[in-house]
């Protein structure tokens, strides 16, 4: 770092952004930490901020974003399958509980995060109807938002479990298979 810099090195990352941001949400709470606080904390721009992501709630959704990123999907799959391709987008999180679902209280983000969790994941139930499309017919919408909802709840509840949760992808599997009956 140049000699009379303080504070962090610029960002390269959204994970970046996401340390700062959930340090400053601790430390101040959601609604009173602005863009212009979790950029100045991860040393870069306002201008650069949005060079990442579009919001300050993207920052809460980050591992849940990659995670999603992460579902293959393919036409024609039954519920176990797409149970499975779930569940293994979740595998890199291990026993790890992401940001979002970690002190939500004491950063002040169970309202934003409800308030965006349907944007989140309304893309997911419609790609999940879309493979289940052949095999379910007509029902594909009501088993696909009641498998992506059992899964939510499933990771949630997970997130609350303590140190002996084991793999979240354990949990998101035991949920799906719960909800298929």
């Amino acid at each position: 770092m140049a000699p009379g810099v303080r504070g962090r090195p610029r960002s390269t990352s959204v994970s970046d952004l996401e340390e700062a941001a959930v340090e400053l949400f601790l430390e101040q709470g959601y609604e009173s930490t602005s863009i212009d606080d979790i950029a100045r904390r991860a040393g870069i721009s306002r201008s650069a901020f949005f060079g990442y992501v579009g919001a300050k709630s993207d920052l809460l959704w980050h591992d849940v974003d990659q995670a999603l990123g992460r579902i293959r999907l393919v036409d024609g799959m039954d519920r176990a399958g797409v149970a499975e391709a779930i569940a293994g987008a979740l595998e890199p999180w291990g026993d790890r509980v992401p940001w979002m679902l970690r002190e939500t209280a004491i950063m002040g983000t169970d309202a934003v995060l409800r308030q965006s969790a349907f944007e989140r994941l309304e893309p997911l139930v419609a790609r999940v109807e879309r493979a289940l499309r052949v095999r379910e017919g007509r029902a594909a919408l009501p088993v696909a938002a009641a498998l992506v909802a059992a899964v939510v709840s499933g990771v949630v509840e997970w997130s609350q479990d303590g140190r002996s949760r084991g793999p979240a992808s354990d949990a998101a599997l035991r949920a799906a298979r719960t909800a298929a009956g």
